[in-house]
């Protein structure tokens, strides 16, 4: 399993592979799990996604739904205390978290995303090596 030190901590694969959920029949990662993976504030990183929403197109994020955090909650019940607060919690798929990038600053960010999107690949190489693979709509 890859370990990637940041700071005094660590992330690893799984813990990545932890924070990705299937929202309206695809891969997303939520804001809270995400801020907490580049190691910055909720609210900040919340704020910064409304204030450049124009990066994001309506497919590539998702703002959830009282149904969306009932799937949410079955899928992993920690996820319930994350979002408790519901403060415009939003979802975003694979896409758009290359986007992410471009609004939050500093290496950590760009570190974390990378290893996301190596992760989302590899998670794409073995849906369709079983597959199970569906291509975007």
């Amino acid at each position: 399993m890859n370990t990637k030190e940041t700071g005094d901590n660590f992330i690893t694969d799984e813990m990545i592979m932890n924070c990705i959920y299937v929202v309206r029949g695809q891969k997303v990662m939520i804001d809270v799990d995400l801020a907490d993976l580049y190691q910055i504030d909720k609210l900040y990183f919340t704020r910064e996604v409304i204030v450049n929403v124009c990066h994001f197109p309506d497919d590539l994020i998702i703002e959830l739904n009282d149904e969306d955090f009932r799937s949410l909650g079955k899928q992993n019940k920690e996820v319930k205390r994350l979002t408790s607060d519901r403060n415009v919690r939003i979802a975003f798929t694979e896409r758009a978290i290359p986007m992410l990038s471009c609004i939050l600053d500093g290496d950590l960010v760009l570190k974390v995303n990378n290893r996301l999107i190596r992760i989302f690949y590899l998670i794409r190489q073995l849906m369709d090596q079983c597959g199970e693979y569906r291509t975007y709509q």
